[in-house]
């Protein structure tokens, strides 16, 4: 992508850009984007600087090429989480998806995960980066350059490699071919190999500006929509453009309060748990990525409620699409209990991430927050 694309994130354009000046562009960069901040086009931004002087970008963008355009280039190359058909003896490659993957970065460069894996299909299964496909690109970086200048690997979602790719991958970035560069996106280093974060320059993205995310905003959009939009985003490209696609938001308020109401009534009501068993039943359905997608959004979602229960208002920008009224919950939401309701949901983002028994899980967090909203301050 072009500079100019990309929302924010000028301290680390700036970085990016005098790295490059200055002859010093590490060979391993990790952009650690933790909240859909821009990591994936800020490593499609810095794959341009190092595969085209700054005159051949500015002449191939007078000639209408677009970042992306220029991005399809020989000595450019895409790691990324894939899907294996089941049952099928063949393992699927990135090369076999490019295309899907090439609609992805044009419809959807700040997308996540789940948008990825909803392309593909993937219904309850996560996509990973297994070990062939690190062979792979082996095989690919140690080959002659096509241009005779540098080659770039970007490979994204670092964080979805299994034990063996990242242990293969390390190798290659002990001992890297010259004039090759690494730019891993990823959203949690706790993921990755400790020995790969430590080979790499790490540059952890910031929460974009309230004026850089209203440039992304269509212009026809009514004032106050877009306000509200910018402050429900809290600084995530992503997540402003999964409101103005009006995404699973109303969905989840409506799963979240559902689990509410019936933790209030399940005390003293042993025949309320059946209908948490339901709920977590429900929820089980779900494929993983929207699972986790629930769970980091009732973390935001009793996050406001603990604000309003202190009278910071201001900090709160939820508004409900199902017409709750969260200052009723505010009161049960407090110093006493707030940190354990969002570990329980923390935790059980984790725990569907490493894939755990889906159905356990979520009875475990109805349950718990039962436990946890009766308990007083």
């Amino acid at each position: 992508m072009f500079r100019e694309s990309i929302l924010g994130q000028e301290t680390a354009k700036k970085h990016i850009e005098t790295a490059l000046n200055s002859g010093k562009t590490p060979h391993a960069q990790l952009f650690l984007d933790a909240n859909g901040y821009g990591g994936l086009p800020m490593a499609l931004f810095q794959s341009l600087l190092l595969l085209y002087t700054q005159s051949e970008l500015e002449t191939k963008k007078a000639a209408g090429k677009s970042g992306l355009q220029l991005l399809e280039h020989p000595d450019m190359h895409f790691v990324f989480p894939v899907i294996n058909t089941a049952g099928s003896s063949k393992k699927t490659l990135c090369d076999d998806v490019i295309r899907d993957w090439s609609g992805f970065l044009n419809s959807n460069v700040y997308g996540h995960y789940a948008d990825w894996f909803q392309l593909l299909n993937a219904g309850n299964k996560q996509g990973i980066i297994a070990v062939h496909e690190v062979k792979a690109l082996n095989q690919k970086m140690y080959l002659k350059s096509f241009s005779g200048k540098n080659k770039v690997c970007l490979i994204w979602g670092a964080e979805k490699m299994n034990d063996a790719a990242a242990n293969k991958f390390l190798k290659l970035l002990e001992e890297p071919p010259k004039n090759t560069f690494f730019i891993l996106v990823a959203t949690d280093t706790s993921e990755i190999l400790p020995t790969i974060v430590s080979r790499c320059q790490t540059l952890a993205l910031r929460p974009v500006a309230d004026a850089d995310l209203k440039t992304g905003i269509n212009e026809s959009l009514p004032e106050a929509e877009s306000l509200f939009a910018i402050a429900q985003a809290e600084g995530s490209v992503q997540a402003l453009f999964n409101h103005l696609e009006k995404s699973h938001a109303s969905d989840f308020e409506a799963i979240m309060i559902h689990c509410l109401r019936c933790a209030f009534r399940a005390k003293g009501n042993k025949s309320v748990v059946l209908e948490l068993m339901e709920w977590a039943d429900r929820l089980a359905l779900l494929n993983r990525e929207e699972q986790k997608a629930f769970l980091r959004y009732g973390v935001a979602f009793l996050r406001n409620a603990f604000l309003l229960h202190y009278g910071l208002s201001p900090l709160v920008h939820f508004q409900s699409k199902n017409g709750f009224d969260l200052q009723k919950l505010a009161p049960f939401v407090h110093h006493g209990n707030f940190e354990d309701l969002v570990l329980l949901f923390e935790n059980g983002s984790h725990q569907i991430e490493r894939n755990g028994n889906a159905k356990m899980i979520f009875t475990h967090v109805a349950l718990q927050t039962t436990r946890f909203l009766n308990k007083k301050p």
